[in-house]
């Protein structure tokens, strides 16, 4: 191969293809999608049932007990998805990362963030505020996506800062015990948490494009580097 290069030749040795670890990623997210949706179906109900209580409508002990059994089901699973979906996500930001450090053109700037520290970011209190942000961006210029980035990214974080705080709030009312004293505060966290799932479910779209562009956009790359090596 005449146009051969140490960078063309590492990058065909070592370049792993992350398509199908971000099929994966997406078909978590789409089916995290499904039960947030059955969440804020399950939270509907229940608001129903606060609302009969507020009008001094007696409900029976069965409604309550169905309504808590279902409430406690969708939240196991929910939890069950979210952390397969988040280790899935987190795969995949490595694989992205390590390829990114593989398919670097000539004069090309090295990476600022390592794949082990683009996943650590996610994980550092405070920090992870923004430099998750800053370790997406970063993968984004240097797998060369195609797409709206200047508005796509900027609306995802928000959306996924805002519903990670709101998520901190009912974490921490758990753990300490902290329960609404009043029906009303009752149907105030039943209304929160509604909000916080419809937030999600925009997040959640928009990861799923942020995934299958880069992901596309790294392949290209990769592609350009292969036609490269090729060339006579």
């Amino acid at each position: 191969m005449a146009n051969e290069s140490p960078l063309v030749n590492a990058a065909l040795r070592h370049y792993r293809a992350p398509r199908n670890l971000a099929i994966i990623v997406i078909v978590g997210f789409v089916l995290l999608g499904i039960v947030t949706v059955a969440s804020i179906v399950s939270s509907y109900m229940e608001l129903s049932l606060i609302t009969q209580v507020q009008a001094g409508e007696p409900i029976t002990t069965e409604e309550a007990e169905s309504n808590d059994l279902r409430q406690a089901v969708v939240g196991y699973i929910f939890v069950g998805v979210t952390i397969l979906a988040i280790v899935a996500f987190l795969f995949w930001i490595y694989r992205i990362s390590d390829n990114a450090d593989i398919l670097k053109f000539p004069g090309e700037q090295a990476k600022r963030f390592s794949p082990w520290g683009a996943v650590g970011w996610w994980f550092c209190p405070f920090l992870n505020l923004w430099r998750p942000y800053q370790v997406v961006k970063e993968l984004w210029l240097r797998s060369e996506a195609r797409g709206p980035r200047s508005l796509l990214m900027p609306i995802w974080w928000f959306l996924w800062i805002v519903n990670g705080l709101i998520g901190q709030i009912f974490l921490r009312n758990l753990l300490t015990g902290n329960q609404p004293e009043t029906i009303d505060d009752l149907a105030g966290q039943n209304q929160l948490g509604i909000f916080s799932d419809g937030l999600s479910l925009l997040a959640l779209a928009l990861v799923v494009i942020l995934v299958w562009l880069i992901t596309n956009g790294q392949e290209g790359k990769w592609q350009r580097l292969a036609e490269a090596t090729s060339a006579p």
